[in-house]
């Protein structure tokens, strides 16, 4: 990546409000590894220890083209198994409480009373 003057001082305006650098390679568009090895460049950044290096190294590598078409599937997948899930059976319920309430009844009657509203 070509570094001009002006991308200097922007990267190092959203460098000094501490924003990461996967914030600042999703905002502007730029590639994270160039971003931080500009930063350690301009004398912003340390560069990575032995163990960020290994870390960084054994990162998966950027996705394949079919990543987003699978993404998207898995998705619809997931929006029909929902559909499929009318009978809400995942409500808890506990003694005293209303399917789905985190309070018993007697808690949300007495809540009701004291702002002098009634509950049923």
């Amino acid at each position: 990546m070509e570094w001009t003057p002006e991308n200097d001082a922007q990267l190092t305006e959203l460098f000094k409000k501490r924003l990461g650098i996967r914030f600042i390679s999703s905002w502007t568009r730029w590639p994270a590894p160039a971003i931080r090895l500009r930063l350690v460049e301009l004398g912003l950044a340390s560069p990575l220890s032995r163990r960020g290096a290994a870390l960084v190294a054994r990162a998966p590598q950027a996705a394949s083209e079919t990543a987003p078409l699978r993404q998207v599937r898995e998705l619809a997948e997931l929006e029909a198994m929902d559909d499929d899930d009318e009978d809400e059976g995942d409500l808890r319920a506990s003694r005293g409480c209303p399917r789905g309430h985190l309070v018993s009844e007697a808690k949300i009657a007495a809540l009701y009373r004291t702002v002098g509203r009634d509950y049923r």
